[in-house]
């Protein structure tokens, strides 16, 4: 329709039942057109919305309750002067599923020297809480596991994961971390929060 339109317009044929083709065609064209320029204009006016979260940028505070057989909840705030790594994961996800050793041996390595990780569950509803509960009784982890339902995701602006974030002690995002990564990346990104590295 668009390519008739164009010819039609091309040969500048009196009005007829082409011509109003054309103006069809010119229509189909001027709309989706007009869609891309408000879109456009829309993300430069919110982009502070949409942009990912990354350096030096605020720490939004939450508090989750755990589920990982623990009673309680986990609150950003009460870690406030220690360096903080939020591992956001999920059971179904294979790059989370292999990084978790790592993490696990990074822990044990740092919390010694007052870092704190969280793992932030991330399944929603493709896992129930029996599941996960299951699933951590026969994987347990050595720090806090805790349960969102994708709102602390959206205020981290968690679009895939494995997405790992690590918080400096005055509360600033210091790095982010998306897809599979070494222990070397995570332990230089832990020392870049204002860590020594471990013995």
């Amino acid at each position: 329709m668009v390519v008739l339109a164009i010819r039609e317009l091309r040969l500048r044929r009196p009005a007829g039942p082409t011509q109003s083709a054309a103006m069809v065609g010119v229509v189909l064209l001027v709309l989706p057109l007009s869609s891309v320029i408000a879109g456009t204009v829309w993300s430069a006016r919110h982009y502070e919305l949409l942009r990912p979260l990354g350096r030096s940028d605020q720490a939004p505070d939450f508090s989750l309750s755990r589920i990982d057989g623990k009673p309680g909840e986990v609150r950003l705030s009460d870690l406030h002067g220690r360096v903080v790594l939020l591992d956001f994961w999920a059971t179904w996800c294979p790059p989370c599923l292999a990084m978790i050793p790592t993490l696990h041996e990074l822990y044990q390595e740092w919390q010694p020297r007052g870092v704190e990780f969280i793992g932030i569950d991330s399944d929603g509803p493709a896992a129930t809480r029996d599941e996960l509960h299951g699933f951590l009784t026969e994987r347990p982890f050595p720090y806090p596991v805790v349960i969102d339902d994708r709102g602390v995701g959206g205020l981290y602006r968690v679009y895939s994961i494995p997405h790992i974030v690590v918080i400096g002690p005055d509360g600033k995002i210091v790095r982010v971390l998306v897809g599979g990564v070494t222990k070397g990346m995570l332990a230089s990104a832990l020392r870049a929060a204002g860590q020594s590295g471990p013995p």
